[in-house]
């Protein structure tokens, strides 16, 4: 006959037993939950990825501003899309209801810079030749008034060392591609705007006061600075979904940090010595001081009525975008400075005229070539320059500038 102690004790023993072999079975049940879970919301990124760029084939499909239910693979996943304007980019957003929850995704938008014919220069024709002197250096194709270039003295400076590797040699027409004026006509319109018109804005001045940092998920409604005062940003940190927008003069200190930040202001001066990522608009003037690296895919853009002036100094690099577009070229045009010893590793583009000293690892669309010496002025003349299609990272998305180029996605935010 069993004595109770050891009775208790069996029963303790029994008892411990059946809690760890619940705990085994709902360690597995969950553990299987968790699996399918992950496996589900794998399916859902995928089911989004496919969506957005099945958008990016049919991008008519898609109109700004407006949702559109996708259902791929006839499954149960409908995926709601909605294409946005980011500065010079777009951004694709598509989401998909889960469990009570929304799963959301957003893709950057770019265009493809990479085409059977690689250009390299395109300069339009207004009847006046290319001239070439000094150390150059073009490779890629070329598309220029008469589809040649001529070799020139300027002062006692003649052809050197370095040669010219077009892919192709073609005559220029009378104007530059046509553009995607869509773009444009958007970023105008806030460049332009009375600030009481923007939506839901706070005032810039009073909001960074009590702030050194700020982050917005573009997941997040944009927020929106806005300031009619002159204002430098100074020991600020500013990433993500965040737009700056001034009727003065806003100038980015080297003590600031941005990343994915547009500003719009009338002149913008990034000071010495500014390391960051940012897209920013101007319809006076832009000027880029020395020492400067703005990274991919900043894109720094003037848009002008009328005559502007944009000028990257010596030393700096941009990995992006520089584009100068002029509303109105009849009596005067805007000048593109690119100093000696800079770096553009993208797409520049100017409607008026662009003084060409640096190098380029993309494409240089100029509606006119400009060269000041202490000798004079010279139109339509190239000295001491590199322009090498073949040297653009094939990680590079151009912003959306062009009509009828292709769409691709330049990176994921989750």
């Amino acid at each position: 006959m069993l004595k109770a102690g050891s009775l208790l004790y069996a029963i303790f023993v029994t008892l411990i037993a059946a809690l760890l072999t619940m705990s085994i079975l709902w360690g597995h049940y969950f553990g299987t939950i968790q699996i399918q879970n992950s496996i589900k919301l794998t399916q859902i990124e995928n089911t989004i990825h496919s969506a957005i760029n099945k958008a990016l084939v049919f991008p008519d499909s898609l109109p700004y501003n407006q949702e559109l239910v996708s259902t791929l693979f006839n499954d149960d996943l409908p995926v709601t899309l909605k294409r946005t304007h980011w500065g010079m980019y777009d951004i694709i957003t598509g989401s998909v209801e889960f469990r009570n929850d929304t799963i959301k995704q957003l893709a950057f938008i770019g265009q493809t810079a990479f085409d059977a014919d690689s250009l390299a220069l395109y300069v339009s024709d207004k009847g006046k030749d290319v001239y070439i002197s000094g150390n150059i250096l073009i490779k890629g194709r070329c598309d220029v008034p008469r589809g040649r270039f001529k070799y020139a003295y300027i002062g006692s400076q003649k052809l050197g060392n370095k040669q010219i590797f077009p892919m192709k040699m073609n005559k220029s027409k009378e104007d530059l591609p046509n553009i995607n004026e869509a773009q444009i006509i958007y970023n105008q319109n806030i460049l332009f705007a009375s600030l009481g018109s923007l939506p839901m804005h706070v005032e810039l001045t009073d909001y960074l006061a009590e702030r050194d940092s700020v982050v917005i998920s573009f997941l997040e409604p944009t927020l929106v600075l806005s300031t009619q005062e002159a204002y430098a940003l100074r020991n600020k940190t500013l990433i993500g979904n965040i737009m700056i927008v001034s009727t003065q003069l806003i100038s980015i200190e080297s003590s600031t940090k941005l990343d994915k930040v547009l500003i719009y202001a009338p002149e913008i001066r990034v000071e010495k010595d500014v390391k960051g990522n940012m897209q920013i608009f101007a319809s006076d003037s832009i000027f880029v001081d020395e020492n400067c690296m703005l990274n991919f895919p900043s894109c720094i853009t003037m848009l002008s009525p009328n005559v502007s002036y944009l000028k990257i100094s010596k030393g700096s690099t941009i990995i992006g975008n520089v584009i100068q577009y002029q509303s109105d070229t009849k009596l005067s045009k805007s000048l593109l400075q690119i100093d000696a010893e800079t770096e553009v590793l993208g797409l520049v583009y100017s409607n008026g005229q662009v003084q060409q000293q640096g190098k380029i690892a993309g494409s240089l669309y100029a509606n006119q070539l400009y060269l000041k010496t202490n000798a004079g002025y010279y139109e339509n003349h190239l000295v001491d320059t590199e322009i090498d299609f073949s040297k653009l990272p094939k990680a590079y998305v151009s912003c959306n500038l062009f009509n009828n180029k292709k769409q691709r996605i330049l990176s994921w935010q989750y």
